[in-house]
């Protein structure tokens, strides 16, 4: 039986996560539209342009940070330039999108243990990210 090299163990992994970033980002296309829907309609914070331009904040900043925090796990791009801007765009990805997560949390579909599941999510990805 031949065992996988290191780079071809990894191949699996980048695939997954491109998938999960495209289909997080497809799943949200439907936020971005004029009128309130998915998750968002029926809530009355909805109407809020406060809660709306916090809720596209969280989205679009999340997006971004799922897309550029795989390229920092690769060994290969650590000498290089980029990872550092890499680096600094993930990390202000995280803490717009933190920052606007711990807003729209209180608003969570299930009450007090979605909004206090979410609002620690948020934390801690603010504290990890801040710490890194």
């Amino acid at each position: 039986m031949q065992t996988m090299s290191i780079k071809n163990r990894s191949i699996p992994l980048f695939v997954f996560l491109f998938t999960a970033t495209f289909s997080m980002f497809w799943m949200s296309l439907q936020y971005f539209d004029n009128e309130p829907s998915g998750i968002v309609k029926g809530k009355e914070a909805a109407n809020s342009l406060i809660y709306q331009a916090f809720l596209l904040t969280h989205i679009s900043m999340g997006i971004i940070a799922m897309v550029t925090g795989p390229f920092q796990l690769m060994k290969s791009l650590r000498r290089l330039p980029i990872h550092k801007v890499l680096g600094y765009i993930y990390a202000v990805a995280i803490m717009g999108s933190g920052f606007a997560g711990l807003y729209i949390a209180p608003y969570a579909m299930g009450g007090f243990v979605s909004a206090t599941g979410f609002s620690v999510l948020s934390m801690v990805w603010i504290t990890t990210t801040g710490l890194g």
